[in-house]
């Protein structure tokens, strides 16, 4: 599943970027933002059901948790350029979400969640997302 949504992650943070720079048109970005957001929503819900369903232990439901933290983040991108809405709320829930990548970090650190490799990429996207 992570890899099927990175995949798309990148792309929607490509589009993002030439959006950015070369001041491309605001509603042009909508389109792949929501099918990111929806395509993470929806296999992070399905992974949730499978743990539910299946009597997972908790730590199972972390990395879907983690993961709707990015599904939501492509979503609300979506929806602020379509509805032009105040972009100083979306600033203070990119700060919750990299606040939340702290810990999700020191855990891939400590084998919880992932490895080191992991734990640098949940830094990086502390520091540079």
């Amino acid at each position: 599943m992570l890899g099927v949504v990175l995949l798309y992650v990148g792309i929607v943070l490509i589009s993002n970027g030439f959006y950015t720079v070369e001041g491309i048109k605001d509603k042009s970005i909508v389109v792949m933002n929501f099918f990111t957001g929806g395509l993470g929503l929806i296999l992070n819900i399905v992974s949730i059901s499978y743990g539910v369903v299946a009597g997972k232990p908790e730590s199972w439901f972390y990395a879907s948790a983690t993961g709707l933290l990015f599904a939501f983040t492509y979503l609300y991108v979506a929806l602020n350029t379509i509805f032009d809405f105040d972009q100083r709320l979306y600033g203070w829930y990119s700060l919750f979400v990299a606040i939340n990548s702290i810990p999700a970090g020191i855990l891939c650190f400590r084998n919880f969640g992932g490895n080191w490799i992991y734990g640098i990429i949940w830094f990086a996207w502390e520091f540079c997302g």
